[in-house]
């Protein structure tokens, strides 16, 4: 159910034009040592997103 709420046209035009990040559901469904993973890949994708924009 959490993903149909993504899928809701009013959040989709809201974030129509924001970056989005795609994280597999096993490393953030639930407090497993994999979450350090996840944060690990969107660290990443934001020093990548962040890159000489001064930020």
């Amino acid at each position: 159910m959490a993903k149909q709420l993504l899928r809701h046209p009013a959040l989709k035009q809201a974030f129509a034009a924001r970056p989005r990040v795609s994280v597999p559901d096993h490393l953030w469904i639930c407090g497993t040592p994999f979450v350090a993973d996840a944060i690990a890949r969107l660290a990443a994708t934001r020093d990548d997103m962040t890159k000489g924009t001064g930020k």
